[in-house]
């Protein structure tokens, strides 16, 4: 009985990106104007970079101590019968509960268009650059590795 009350708090406290990964993947084949751009089946591909952090305290504006959620931002890509797609995702684990912030879809076709499916468009230019630009440094810094 003892141990199984310390589950609740310690599962609160982490993030899985595989959780996140699997639930941005159901909300992308759900919608229907990614379905309709990609085509269906949409399925998810080999690239997936993420990054998790939170879960400390910080100062806020007024210098007081604040909470900083658990947030785990990420990047995949899927391809449907149609066209490839690049997804970005931006979830916080607030109060035990997963909150998906953010999930659009890049369209790789000729227009590159940009499909939000939660959030808002500013965001997600936002989330995406941080990410694409994580995905670069670890590129240099793996050929970097390999030429020494």
């Amino acid at each position: 009985a003892v141990c199984g009350g310390a589950r609740p708090p310690s599962h609160s406290m982490t993030i899985r990106p595989e959780a996140v990964y699997r639930a941005a993947l159901r909300m992308v084949q759900r919608d229907v104007v990614v379905v309709d751009r990609l085509g269906s089946p949409i399925v998810s591909g080999e690239l997936r970079a993420y990054r998790v952090d939170g879960g400390s305290w910080g100062l806020g504006p007024t210098r007081a101590p604040v909470w900083n959620p658990l947030r785990v931002q990420m990047i995949f890509d899927v391809s449907g019968e149609r066209h490839a797609g690049l997804v970005t995702v931006e979830s916080e684990k607030i109060n035990g509960f997963m909150s998906h912030k953010l999930v659009g879809v890049d369209v790789l076709n000729d227009k590159d268009e940009r499909v939000v499916v939660k959030g808002d468009e500013a965001s997600l230019a936002e989330t995406k650059e941080h990410l694409r630009s994580i995905i670069s440094f670890k590129k240099v810094s793996k050929t970097f590795k390999a030429m020494k």
